[in-house]
């Protein structure tokens, strides 16, 4: 079994909170990449990555915020994913953690946590899943951290998938995501 992240908000009541989906994003995947041994906040991260006062950002940011906390030697950046192979790694019981950027205009209501959230027209968002799909009444579906949520859910994998399509498509890229890919380490 590998170390598991622990859930990071991003409202966390700082200044830029509305715009660190990506910061908390990259603090749970450092904590995932170095099993737990290094924490950032989400300001923290926002700091380590040199992204200016509350300017929303990307996975570049991502990837120097985690290059800064020594992070990257178990993390890479995975490009030009299709859907399938997107969807496979997702729900691979190998207990990778996975940090997306999707569009949430379509995202499971239950989910979102804040209130019209996905009814915006871009409603961009940055978001890890923990791969491994559920089992039960939990089949379908994968660990989700939501930044805008208070914790750990469980969402259907297809949505997953087609939040960061659309993101994608919405970008210029077509039938090609980008993820960032950590493998943390085995649990003692």
């Amino acid at each position: 079994m590998r170390y598991e992240p622990a859930f990071v908000t991003q409202v966390d009541g700082s200044e830029c909170q509305y715009t660190s989906c990506w910061a908390a994003e990259g603090a749970m995947l450092t904590d995932a990449a170095t099993g737990g041994s290094r924490t950032p906040t989400p300001t923290m991260f926002r700091r380590a990555a040199r992204v200016p006062h509350c300017e929303p950002a990307g996975l570049g940011d991502i990837m120097r915020g985690m290059v800064h906390f020594g992070a990257w030697p178990r993390a890479r950046y995975s490009n030009d994913l299709t859907r399938a192979e997107l969807r496979a790694l997702l729900v691979r019981r190998t207990g990778y953690v996975v940090g997306l950027s999707g569009d949430y205009e379509d995202w499971p209501e239950e989910s979102v946590c804040q209130a019209n959230f996905n009814d915006r027209e871009d409603a961009y968002h940055g978001y890890v899943v923990i791969c491994g799909s559920g089992t039960g009444e939990r089949r379908g579906k994968v660990r989700v951290g939501n930044p805008l949520c208070q914790g750990w859910r469980w969402v259907d994998v297809d949505k997953v998938v087609q939040a960061a399509a659309i993101f994608a498509r919405e970008q210029g890229q077509r039938d090609s995501i980008d993820c960032i890919v950590v493998i943390p380490p085995q649990e003692r």
